[in-house]
């Protein structure tokens, strides 16, 4: 029943993205074909840039999933943390964002580790990437205000509430992780709020459960702290490097600048409601680049969610096949997965 419902929630929401795709295709038809026009003619070492950061961004990942799986011998192997992150990035493409933790601990489970850790993990792995996007959008809206402020000003308000925004969302998460009375507390309203739905309510404080033990294990090891710090800034930086190297084409920019703009329109929206945040970055990306660079600002986000969603998506494949023959199938105990 619950797998069903989750089948028509993807349904409902690709039905979504592709009406949106639509309404913006038929308002903005010439802009979007000369924007598709002006890849053909980008250099191919545009192209070859922008696929090198995108594999890098999932060799990153594997890696930040290796370490938190657990020591040696107890988790799981860089390369199976490689193939680990591909695979959910395969799912993340074709559920549109809401599958993406539940197929990274399939995965896990196939390699053995406990459902209950590997959702830990999953857990962990968001607060981390949520804490980096958050602390590199303020440090690139400070950047910004100091070097470039002109580009930014009409946008400030917008900016600056977007980041505190972020900030809460990271800090409430920060403290579930890791303080027993946050979690309590949380535990105490969902019991208030689905008193009616005890087997939802079950289910939410199991999840809260999971992830403050999880955040306990990370947070008393200094070393994989550092790591995971480490890989996630490695792999947003791979990301928001993608729209400089697009300009490079044909404008002189100034990278880091425009790397810090991007941190800034990534943090906005991702406080922003959409499936996968497909369209609010977009709209956010509009705002910041379109009076400056036009045409070449729709073609750097189009390719810039190219490699970030469908490059990842297809390279996925591989460990989707593989994974699909492997003969034993784990049970899940809270019927995501049977």
């Amino acid at each position: 029943m619950e797998k069903n419902a989750n089948t028509w929630k993807n349904i409902i929401k690709w039905l979504i993205v592709l009406l949106l795709i639509a309404i913006v295709y038929r308002t903005k038809k010439e802009l979007i074909t000369e924007a598709v026009g002006q890849i053909r003619h980008l250099p191919v070492h545009c192209s070859v840039i922008c696929l090198a950061v995108t594999v890098f961004y999932g060799i990153l990942e594997g890696a930040l999933i290796s370490t938190i799986s657990g020591n040696k011998g107890e988790g799981v192997s860089f390369k199976k943390g490689v193939e680990c992150a591909f695979y959910a990035a395969f799912y993340k493409l074709v559920t549109l964002g809401s599958g993406a933790g539940i197929a990274e601990i399939y995965y896990l489970s196939k390699e053995r580790i406990p459902v209950s850790r590997a959702t830990g993990m999953t857990l962990i792995q968001y607060i981390f990437q949520k804490m980096m996007i958050t602390i590199l959008g303020i440090a690139g809206l400070a950047i910004c205000l100091l070097f470039g402020k002109e580009q930014i000003q009409p946008y400030l308000k917008f900016a600056v509430l977007g980041v505190l925004v972020s900030a809460g969302i990271t800090l409430a998460l920060f403290l579930l992780s890791c303080s027993e009375k946050v979690k309590s507390a949380l535990q105490g309203l969902i019991g208030v709020l689905l008193r009616r739905f005890p087997e939802k309510q079950i289910s939410l404080h199991k999840k809260i459960e999971e992830f403050n033990e999880a955040g306990k294990q990370i947070w008393k090891d200094p070393e994989k702290i550092a790591k995971c710090v480490f890989y996630n800034l490695g792999k947003l930086l791979c990301w928001y490097v993608i729209p400089a190297v697009v300009f490079l084409t044909k404008y002189e920019v100034n990278l880091p600048l425009c790397v810090c703009r991007m941190a800034v329109i990534s943090t906005l929206a991702g406080v922003m409601v959409a499936p996968a945040g497909i369209g609010t970055l977009e709209y956010v990306f509009t705002l910041f680049y379109g009076s400056a660079y036009g045409v070449l600002a729709a073609t750097a986000v189009i390719l810039y969610r190219f490699f970030i969603m469908i490059v990842p998506c297809l390279i996925g494949i591989v460990p989707v096949v593989l994974h699909a023959n492997k003969k034993e199938t784990p049970s899940y105990s809270n019927g995501l997965i049977r």
